[in-house]
């Protein structure tokens, strides 16, 4: 009969287990919100593809934000060009009633010069220049209050105008801001891993199909995330 010595020692026992290994940090790279609807893909990188930060990963189709774009910069210069009207016109008609006003003055001393030879004139022709020196006086007091007018109302106007082109300057703005938005660039140096499209996978699959060039993606959907590898955790079932 054969035989062996018995020793005590560690007995090791192997047990294959199934499980998901994934790192413990990701970034996820989600559609944007700002799309108003579905977005269509039409570019994305391969599943795995390393990427450098800051290159795109995943650019949705902008045509519509595009024409909008144009649009809001059309109307932003014909914006533009209306406050420059604006300006200009409150610039010519203040000057206008300056030059009028000036006119008066001049006419005002003028009649005040032939005023003080009152002493060799009859009674009614001093009276008479009198009258036209209060006249001229008035004239100028009301050309005063004109010009001052002349301000506010331009200055009103100025403002209507700006205020119109402050907005349609927010609305490119925020339409480039969209535009932006539909690309997607890698945070970080690393690797992209396509995540699965739900609405892709058939109602009796288990399993869903990573996202792929001309789908159609929710806002907020996840479309890709690039993993930090430094770091990775095992998730399993052990019978």
């Amino acid at each position: 009969v054969a035989t062996t010595a018995v020793e005590r020692a560690p007995f090791v026992d192997y047990l294959p287990v199934r499980g998901e290994i994934r790192p413990e940090r990701s970034i996820v790279l989600s559609a944007p919100s700002a799309g108003g609807g579905d977005m269509q893909i039409i570019q994305l990188v391969a599943n795995g593809a390393t990427v450098r930060a800051g290159d795109p990963v995943v650019v949705f189709d902008a045509t519509n934000q595009q024409r909008t774009l144009e649009q809001k910069a059309s109307e932003l210069k014909q914006a533009e060009a209306e406050l420059e009207r604006a300006r200009a016109e409150q610039v010519r008609r203040v000057r206008a009633a300056e030059a009028e006003l000036e006119q008066a003055r001049s006419t005002a001393a003028r009649l005040r010069l032939d005023l003080s030879a009152a002493d060799l004139l009859s009674k009614v022709d001093a009276e008479k220049r009198a009258i036209a020196v209060a006249n001229a006086e008035r004239l100028v007091k009301e050309l005063e209050e004109k010009i001052a007018g002349e301000r506010e109302i331009g200055a009103a106007d100025v403002a209507i105008e700006q205020q119109k082109v402050d907005k349609t300057r927010y609305d490119v703005a925020e339409t480039e801001r969209i535009i932006t938005a539909f690309t997607l660039t890698a945070p970080r140096d690393g690797m992209v891993s396509l995540l699965p499209n739900f609405r892709a996978g058939g109602p009796m699959s288990r399993t869903s199909p990573e996202f792929r060039r001309g789908d159609r993606a929710w806002s907020g959907a996840g479309i890709a995330e690039v993993p930090d590898l430094s770091s990775v955790r095992m998730t399993l079932r052990v019978d």
